[in-house]
């Protein structure tokens, strides 16, 4: 049995690294993002956790603080477009 000491973290993300375990992290948007990516890797959701923090801004928050403070080995963020414009999302 492996034990992971998480520390120094938000609680929120405490609590979205224990949900993860030992499974691949992607953080996306929204809660209807979630509904769409178990649909598309239904066959490997016993290898990858999908969490959803609220919104763009609240995914790069999260997949920084993961990267910069804790051990998770694979930690991904996907924002996509919704209704904005290329520029707006390259900016």
């Amino acid at each position: 049995m492996t034990t992971r000491i998480i520390d120094k973290l938000s609680p929120e993300l405490t609590h979205i690294l224990f949900e993860a375990g030992n499974r691949k992290l992607v953080l996306l948007e929204g809660k209807d993002d979630i509904e769409v990516f178990e649909e598309w890797f239904m066959e490997n959701l016993s290898d990858i956790c999908f969490h959803a923090p609220g919104g763009c801004s609240n995914v790069e928050t999260f997949l920084q603080e993961t990267l910069e403070k804790s051990e998770k080995g694979e930690v991904y963020g996907i924002i996509d477009r919704d209704f904005r414009t290329r520029s707006e999302c390259l900016s």
